[in-house]
């Protein structure tokens, strides 16, 4: 008998099985991605995330059963299931009632930390509790490897940045800040060396902070608060000056403080000698009693903890073209 001829019932059934594949795994997608049925939408998938929510243990929430949405990504127009970040939340809250005015920090298995490394510090520029339900889990395939790992995306009249979009969140944190203020007016003025003019700011607002239990606000916040035109610590190299505003023997500049050089002067950043605005604040010890303060870490003696800062003025020097 022809060998041709045996094979050729065993053909249409093996076309027959692929076909019934084929029209099995649309359903299977639909199924995990959609409810056509009209019943509730569950995320599909064993990714998890850790919420750390003031008043409650750092508990795991697992996105598998939570209930989900279907997003629509402007960057193809496809329609991708979503959990909104409010609902891990209240899975790990209970319920999100009292954290409308919270604040909330992103970390990232990668390293990422939206508070510490994306916003200088900032609370007050954090998601707050009110934006959470705009705030959406999707999955994605993170270049270089074949895992499928959680992002959180922002709707768009937040006006967050791209910055605030957390990537590699399997495994990461969601934890919320105390977003307090300074409460008091004190005044500091801003200014780039040899400007005729320098920028008030006014301290009252500013994200606060603690330095042996008084209220003080960070140096960089305040430079970032007098918003100075052509001010770019990303692509220039600074130094920073302060001068007190006091009179006589004790009106003093940190630069004299500190031996004169403007190498001795704080960078914006500078991780090799800790020497910087990071780890610098004032701190106020009675109304119109501003000190500088610095972390021991920067070497800094006590000379260079200038007093009579209330009314004192921040210098900022680019020395970007200047020798190393």
């Amino acid at each position: 008998m022809n060998q041709n001829a045996m094979r050729r019932p065993f053909l249409p059934a093996l076309l027959i099985m692929l076909a019934l594949i084929l029209a099995i795994i649309p359903v299977v997608v639909l199924a995990e991605d959609t409810d056509p049925a009209g019943q509730t939408l569950r995320w599909k998938g064993d990714q998890k995330v850790f919420v750390e929510v003031a008043g409650h243990e750092r508990t795991a929430v697992n996105l598998e059963g939570l209930e989900a949405v279907m997003w629509t990504d402007p960057t193809d127009g496809a329609s991708k299931p979503a959990v909104p970040v409010e609902t891990v939340v209240r899975a790990a809250a209970g319920s999100t009632r009292g954290l409308e005015s919270a604040k909330f920090n992103l970390l990232a298995t990668d390293g990422y930390d939206l508070l510490r490394k994306k916003i200088w510090g900032d609370a007050r520029k954090l998601p707050g509790g009110a934006d959470l339900s705009r705030g959406r889990f999707i999955a994605y395939q993170e270049e270089g490897f074949r895992y499928t790992d959680i992002k959180i995306v922002w709707d768009k009249g937040l006006g967050f940045t791209g910055s605030y979009n957390a990537r590699m969140m399997n495994g990461g944190t969601i934890r919320t800040v105390e977003s307090l203020l300074f409460e008091h007016h004190e005044t500091i003025f801003v200014g780039f060396a040899g400007a005729k003019a320098r920028t008030p700011v006014d301290l009252y607002g500013l994200a606060l902070a603690q330095r042996g239990g008084k209220a003080a606000v960070r140096l960089h916040h305040i430079v970032l608060e007098a918003g100075l035109e052509g001010f770019n610590p990303k692509n220039r190299k600074y130094a920073f000056d302060f001068a007190n505003a006091g009179s006589g023997s004790d009106r003093k500049t940190l630069r004299t403080e500190a031996g004169g050089a403007i190498s001795s002067l704080p960078a914006w950043a500078d991780p090799k000698d800790l020497r910087d605005l990071q780890r610098g604040w004032l701190v106020l010890h009675g109304k119109g009693d501003l000190r500088l303060d610095w972390s021991a870490e920067t070497g800094y003696s006590e000379p260079c903890n200038l007093t009579h800062m209330s009314g004192g003025a921040i210098e900022v020097l680019d020395i970007t073209m200047s020798p190393q």
